[in-house]
């Protein structure tokens, strides 16, 4: 120990005791978030439960109109107290009661649920693919169109039009985006033989035509179709009226007859008669077909050698429907390893495969989600043939999940 002699006048600095800091505040709690596919499964509040907890839906919520970013869902209360609320995705429903739902909710995004009310996040949109690299598209698309010669390309990539187009010649149209201006019944129309659309995105959000078709082909034989962003169209993605050859291929085709002026029946895509001939010779492959919840993925009402291959149909309350209207005949078409995957939360009808009054025509590898219905006296593998009165059908390797 050192002893020091104080005086009079002497300064003594003692040191301070160490500041001791305040220990750190806990983390936040971690969000609690339960991915569902679409299907059958439940998220599930006590009634009683007053915080939130954050819930991604894959699939959404359906009584035809889409949910966009911000909007509110609300449900009915449980009406009983010692019941649990919870939102059942293949019924849209609080305790098993269907409710009238106005709106929807994207695949992929946040929903904030608490006992009766679900909201989107804002800040967990789905994010969209990047864009294709800019091209040198024209200003004006249907004058471009009208000066690109027979046989010709045209590279519209990076391009945004308003309106309806029409192409009366073969040519190629690439890329590019069509988007409805307000009341119109078509979007791009294909007039002539051996035209091909190529990446393009046809966008009818905000239209307002009961019967409005994305992409139209008015015999237009050996036309192709392929590696479309066909969206939000009010009745038909591709309607494919009287034509021969040509294929409709490796499309995405989205939001059919949701919540727009026509809830009553749309198409994914269509081949059908222009009141003289019927669709021959074409194909549909690779297309994927999601959220066409009043009708139908892909069909027929008067197809002959038609093939339907490696496509995939999911929340759609008629997956493949072939069955001719009157006078006109389904023969000799080939359906073949097609995906009917889960169909939205229909309460009639929700079929898989159907064909009607057929000759000749063979479905083989095809997959069924259990969730529609495949089994009665009418079903042949999972195939619905109505009335039995096909002739020639012949049905093999359907496998079900």
């Amino acid at each position: 120990m050192t002893t020091y002699h104080v005086v009079p006048g002497d300064t003594i600095i003692v040191d301070p005791a160490p500041v001791v800091p305040p220990p750190p505040p806990p983390p936040p709690p971690t969000a609690v978030t339960t991915v569902f596919p679409a299907g059958a499964q439940r998220f599930t509040v006590a009634p009683t439960a007053t915080t939130a907890k954050p819930v991604a839906i894959q699939g959404y919520i359906w009584d035809g109109v889409m949910l966009k970013l911000g909007q509110l869902v609300t449900f009915s209360a449980p009406s009983s107290a010692s019941a649990d609320a919870y939102l059942d995705i293949t019924g849209s429903s609080i305790n098993g009661r269907y409710c009238r739902v106005t709106t929807g909710v994207w695949a992929g995004q946040l929903l904030s649920a608490s006992v009766a009310t679900f909201a989107t996040d804002p800040l967990a949109p789905v994010t969209p693919p990047p864009p294709p690299p800019p091209g040198n598209p024209p200003a004006d698309l249907q004058a471009a169109i009208n000066a690109t010669p027979s046989g010709g390309t045209l590279d519209a990539t990076g391009g945004v039009y308003r309106g309806t187009f029409t192409i009366n010649k073969p040519m190629t149209l690439k890329g590019g985006k069509i988007s409805a201006p307000g009341n119109v019944q078509q979007l791009l129309v294909i007039n002539a033989k051996n035209v091909t659309i190529d990446g393009t995105e046809i966008d009818g959000t905000g239209n307002t035509e009961t019967f409005c078709y994305g992409v139209t082909l008015n015999s237009a034989d050996g036309s192709v179709v392929k590696n479309c962003y066909i969206h939000d169209i009010i009745y038909c993605g591709v309607m494919v009226f009287g034509t021969a050859g040509g294929a409709v291929s490796s499309n995405h085709i989205a939001r059919i007859g949701v919540g727009q002026a026509n809830d009553t029946n749309a198409y994914g895509i269509a081949f059908t008669n222009n009141g003289g001939a019927g669709c021959s010779g074409m194909t549909a492959d690779s297309n994927l077909i999601e959220d066409v919840p009043t009708w139908q993925g892909i069909n027929t009402h008067s197809g002959i050698n038609l093939t339907f291959s490696n496509n995939t149909v999911r929340r759609t309350r008629r997956a493949y429907w072939l069955a001719a209207s009157s006078g006109y005949t389904i023969s000799g078409c080939q359906v073949t390893n097609n995906r009917a995957e889960s169909p939205l939360p229909v309460t009639y009808d929700p079929t898989a495969f159907f064909i009607a009054s057929s000759t000749g025509c063979t479905f083989t590898g095809n997959f069924i989600s259990n969730d529609y219905a495949h089994t009665g006296s009418e079903f042949h593998d999972g195939v619905r043939d109505y009335g039995n009165a096909s002739t020639g059908l012949v049905v093999t390797g359907t496998t079900f999940g």
